[in-house]
């Protein structure tokens, strides 16, 4: 139960981001089956649409008033539109504008759209293709989370930010390119991208490139996204990577065996959650730092090498490792947070005498052997 409410509480993080709601400050006014508001500087935004249509045109006005805006969660979960025309008057689309618009096929930008909200076409599940213009150039968090037939993405030369778990749970998407006007990349971009094989970044990026397959900031020497579709079985990453980076590696299920090289210092959070088929792991003495559940759900990991150079085991990491047999816990280790190695069901740690591991095994009964001892 306690496995099922962590899991939980990590997919509502990854779909349902956080929010605002704009209009709570306006009054809300309606014009046939539309609610709207007037915005401050006199133009109208569409807050709701009560209609039963399958095809829908946004009006360029209302009550002889321009529309410019598409506020936050105007179409949520208008499950039956299939198509919707956006005239060249609009601006803005809020956060969740078309969140859950489930028979949206396809959506025309219009390239008088500057800005889209946070999750804007989150769960349309049959969307397939779409062109982002080029007067927009920020693609926020979630932007398009859960779009799970989307296998055409096209960004612009003018994209510069592409936020965090923007295109994650995109299941049919194969390929991607990133602009070489792309500055920022956010955690988890492409995550359980379950058929992505191929990104490439353009040759005039000054801050992404793309080394065996894998997408990597050079600026900060940290490595982003191993796409999941790649069929290796086996994978080193790079001398020279200082950090792996939050969900980089998740849900990377070919993967059996991975190499890591004593460049690198930090792992951060989820990295690699649920990558099922990785067996044995060797962390160098270099790691100093281990994220939130970076190896939860590894159900085929049997045996740990942990770097000497850690001071902490955080909360999840080893999380439901059922196959997990052995593992050495450095006397350096002075904190094991909550969940670390709930559901290792065959775990036996070796411990010093006298260490807060000793401590932790006796106080958690999980089996212990001592490194010290000949008996």
């Amino acid at each position: 139960m306690k496995r099922l409410i962590v899991v939980f509480a990590f997919v509502v993080a990854c779909i349902f981001p956080t929010v605002s709601f704009a209009s709570e400050e306006h009054e809300i006014l309606q014009s046939g089956d539309f609610d709207y508001y007037i915005n401050d500087e006199g133009t109208v935004t569409i807050s709701g649409w009560r209609g039963e249509d399958e095809s829908l045109t946004i009006p360029e006005e209302i009550e002889g008033t321009q529309v410019t805006g598409i506020g936050d969660e105007a179409f949520y979960v208008c499950t039956k539109l299939t198509s919707i025309e956006i005239p060249d008057t609009v601006t803005v689309f809020g956060d969740k504008a078309f969140f859950a618009c489930e028979g949206l096929t396809g959506i025309e930008i219009p390239d008088s759209v500057t800005e889209i909200g946070t999750a804007v076409f989150s769960q349309c599940r049959n969307l397939t293709s779409i062109e982002i213009p080029g007067s927009i150039t920020k693609i926020p968090e979630a932007a398009f989370l859960n779009c799970m037939n989307l296998a055409d993405i096209q960004l612009s030369d003018s994209t510069t930010e592409i936020g965090e778990k923007a295109f994650a749970y995109c299941t049919s998407l194969t390929k991607i390119h990133i602009p070489a006007s792309v500055t920022t990349i956010g955690n988890r971009p492409f995550s359980y991208c379950e058929n992505l094989s191929q990104i490439t970044v353009s040759a005039d990026n000054e801050n992404f490139t793309v080394i065996d397959s894998v997408l990597v900031n050079q600026e900060e020497n940290s490595l982003i996204c191993y796409p999941c579709g790649l069929e290796n079985t086996a994978y080193a990453i790079p001398e020279g990577i200082r950090v792996i980076k939050c969900g980089a590696f998740c849900d990377c299920t070919n993967l059996t065996d991975i190499k890591i090289p004593e460049t690198v210092n930090e792992i951060q959070e989820f990295a690699f959650y649920k990558c099922e088929n990785l067996t044995r792991l060797e962390l160098p003495d270099s790691v100093t730092v281990i994220g939130n559940s970076a190896f939860s759900d590894c159900t085929n990991l049997t045996e740990v090498r942990l770097s000497n150079a850690l001071t902490e085991i955080a909360y999840g990491v080893f999380f439901y490792c059922p196959r997990l047999l052995t593992i050495e816990i450095p006397a350096s280790v002075t904190r094991i947070g909550d969940y670390a190695f709930k559901g290792c069901k065959e775990l036996t740690m070796t411990v010093g005498r006298d260490t807060y591991a000793e401590t932790y095994a006796k106080e958690n009964d999980i089996a212990y052997i001592y490194s010290d001892s000949n008996d």
